[in-house]
């Protein structure tokens, strides 16, 4: 007589599905192993991870803002104490900071693990802090000397701001295979014309030195 407790029982395949995942079982009697494969890959659910990136993309921006705020304050506290054109030359020294060790991070930072958002948003606080520099004084600028028509000329103003930011956005757009690489780009050439603005046309303004 067959020992019944040793006897092999069949073998029964099963398929459980244990939070969304399916998986495929052996099992078999007198002791033998489990064997569990898995057939469908673990999903996990990205819901509150992408929760939590779009509250640090918020804070991002804000931050952005808040350097730029920032920026209006030492603007104001500068023009106390020295006149428009050595304001603006000092403040296009940042511009040239944060635009060029953008662009030296997004490279030296290619495939590389200790390259992260520090390296992005370092470089783009001291370009906004900077702007909030430049924009007062190139608004107060640009209206200043037309009394009479201080609305038509902060509107060209804005308009040529705008045009400016309309083809730097086209460019950007077709140039976003490498997104850092055309961030740093943009960023770089816009400090580089600041800074050449800064310390040749805007200093021979008289007007502004006074």
């Amino acid at each position: 007589m067959p020992n019944a407790f040793c006897e092999r029982g069949p073998i029964t395949p099963k398929i459980t599905a244990m939070s969304g995942n399916e998986t495929s079982a052996t099992i078999a009697s007198c002791h033998e192993i489990e064997n569990i494969i898995t057939s469908t890959p673990t999903t996990v659910s990205t819901e509150v991870t992408t929760v939590e990136s779009d509250c640090c993309i918020v804070w991002v921006m804000l931050s952005m803002s808040f350097s730029y705020i920032v920026g209006t304050f030492i603007c104001r506290w500068l023009l106390l104490r020295m006149s428009v054109p050595k304001c603006v030359a000092l403040a296009s020294c940042f511009s040239l900071a944060g635009g060029v060790s953008l662009t030296v991070l997004a490279y030296a930072g290619q495939d590389q693990s200790w390259y992260g958002p520090w390296a992005v948003m370092g470089p783009v606080y001291l370009f906004m802090l900077a702007h909030g520099v430049h924009q007062p004084c190139g608004q107060s600028g640009a209206v200043a000397p037309f009394p009479h028509m201080a609305g038509t000329a902060s509107a060209l103003n804005g308009f040529w701001m705008m045009l400016g930011a309309f083809f730097m956005g086209g460019w950007l757009g077709a140039h976003m295979a490498q997104p850092s690489l055309a961030l740093a780009h943009g960023m770089l050439l816009s400090s580089l014309c600041i800074g050449l603005l800064a310390w040749t046309w805007v200093r021979r303004l008289p007007a502004l030195g006074k």
